[in-house]
């Protein structure tokens, strides 16, 4: 996904502007991205994504955290992780 994609993806999904300096808002974009790209999916089948999250022991108050988190080092940061270990994060 390249920068236009993923700021048109964050703004589909109303996520929150990112802080930082501005190359790694730029990168951190990307990353968001590509971590959040399973969302529009999990909304659209709520009941699917409730299961899961039960079923890995996490709240579904993880999720909110996870989309309200806006400073650009955190997603630089936390790119090895996947999106349910970027969830556990925020249990």
């Amino acid at each position: 996904m390249n920068h236009k994609e993923a700021r048109n993806f964050s703004k589909n999904l109303n996520l929150p502007r990112l802080f930082g300096i501005p190359n790694q808002i730029q990168s951190a974009e990307e990353i968001r991205s590509q971590k959040l790209e399973q969302l529009p999916f999990f909304e659209q089948n709520w009941e699917m994504l409730l299961c899961e999250l039960e079923a890995r022991g996490l709240s579904d108050i993880s999720l909110l955290h996870l989309k309200q988190a806006n400073e650009a080092s955190f997603w630089i940061e936390t790119q090895h992780l996947d999106f349910w270990e970027l969830l556990a994060l925020f249990d």
